[in-house]
């Protein structure tokens, strides 16, 4: 009885005898699969991760600000930590350092952005890759964190934070999970360059990459790699003359800045620079809108012996960052030369002054509650309640500066009605 065959077997094996079909088949399916496999060799495998299975993890090891050297013990802690997750499957410290001298990666080279932890993600062959930097100061020990998802070409978590010297930075990741992670990518706001100002120090180290871990955070801004902000800050000073008048006006070395960040396509740029007098500390950040060219918040902080208070003040004003709509702060008022009012000037200018004084108090009420707030978000049990607690503490400041800067415009107006 003839056999069933497929159509094309049918019309092969009427024209060749069916020993000699074998032979020919077997070649043809040679012809097909041997390249395939040879390009197969050549493209490097990632397999998915099946469902429900562990997803891959290498964790860097830190980089200590204050050494500029790895930090093996932040590193040994923090990879203990995953370790008790389920969901976690952790690579050793020693194969990922044998596997980064087999891709001619030094182990011990520092690694304090995304752009490392992504080409040693790419020789680990993991999914994700912990990359961070620790300071142990005398006043508190800082630390930035950030974790790259290495299919997505991002980082999908980051935060930065102080605690006591003697604590450990294991609770920071305990509940840091693969299913609590969102890794679709949000739309861009523009390229950000974070430019640090003035001498290098462990401590102004340790306040530019709380920065960039904050913008890290927002995942809307594309960050500026290190050779293009060290061509930018070799050029030019981020401050300027900003700081002799109170940010009043926008020096020249700004405007060229500006000039130059449009030539690289900068949207964002946000100047950090930390004073370090003989009576303590004092930070300035100048946050600047490139394609628009103007000055969105300039902020110099009072000099105090207690540099852990500052970062607590640098988040707050960081977290504008996160938030992606940045506000511009109320712009200083000069009060003009007096002159001798009318009879209903004196008038005008007691109800500009006592809604000036209203303003102002309801600006400082919201200050108040976004201090609470902000309080809050330290203590909060989970990362949604934190989450919560920010966007609700950054919502009040922008009230405080929007009612402050009506005050003072109310006020303005009195005084311009005395004046005139």
């Amino acid at each position: 009885m003839p056999s069933r065959s497929s159509p094309g077997g049918s019309v092969l094996t009427a024209i060749l005898p069916p020993d000699a079909f074998r032979p020919f088949a077997a070649l043809l399916l040679a012809a097909f699969l041997l390249p395939s496999a040879s390009e197969a060799r050549k493209r490097p495998h990632r397999a998915g991760p099946a469902e429900g299975a562990p997803r891959s993890l290498a964790v860097l090891d830190p980089i200590d600000l204050v050494s500029g050297m790895p930090d093996e013990a932040a590193g040994a802690i923090l990879r203990r930590a995953f370790l008790r997750i389920s969901e976690w499957s952790v690579l050793p410290a020693d194969s990922a350092a044998r596997l980064l001298r087999g891709h001619g990666i030094d182990p011990g080279a520092s690694c304090l952005e995304f752009q490392c932890a992504f080409a040693a993600g790419n020789a680990l062959q993991t999914e994700f890759v912990l990359f961070g930097t620790t300071a142990s100061l005398p006043e508190t020990h800082a630390f930035s964190l950030g974790l790259v998802h290495i299919p997505g070409s991002q980082v999908v978590w980051s935060k930065a934070g102080a605690s006591p010297p003697e604590a450990a930075l294991g609770p920071e990741v305990a509940d840091l999970r693969p299913s609590t992670l969102r890794l679709g990518k949000r739309p861009s706001a523009g390229i950000l360059g974070i430019l640090e100002s003035g001498p290098s120090t462990p401590h102004s180290r340790v306040v530019v990459h709380r920065a960039i871990s904050h913008a890290y955070a927002a995942r809307i801004y594309d960050l500026l790699g290190p050779a293009e902000i060290g061509e930018l800050m070799a050029a030019l000073d981020p401050f300027g003359d900003a700081g002799a008048d109170g940010g009043k006006r926008m020096p020249a070395r700004q405007e060229a800045m500006q000039r130059l960040g449009r030539e690289m396509g900068i949207r964002y740029l946000l100047g950090t620079r930390v004073h370090e007098g003989e009576n303590g500390y004092r930070m300035e950040f100048a946050f600047q809108d490139v394609e628009k060219g103007r000055m969105l918040r300039y902020w110099p902080s009072r000099e105090t012996g207690d540099f852990a208070s500052l970062l607590d003040l640098e988040s707050r004003f960081l977290e504008v960052l996160e938030t992606g709509s940045p506000f511009p702060s109320p712009t200083p008022w000069e009060p003009p030369d007096p002159v001798r009012p009318g009879f209903w000037k004196p008038i005008a200018f007691a109800a500009a002054t006592a809604a000036g004084a209203y303003l102002g108090y309801l600006s400082y009420r919201n200050a108040a509650n976004a201090d609470e707030a902000f309080r809050e978000s330290r203590r909060a049990p989970s990362g949604q309640a934190a989450d919560q607690a920010r966007r609700k503490a950054g919502n009040r400041d922008e009230r405080a500066l929007r009612y402050g800067a009506l005050g003072g415009l109310t006020v303005a107006l009195g005084l311009a009605v005395w004046v005139f």
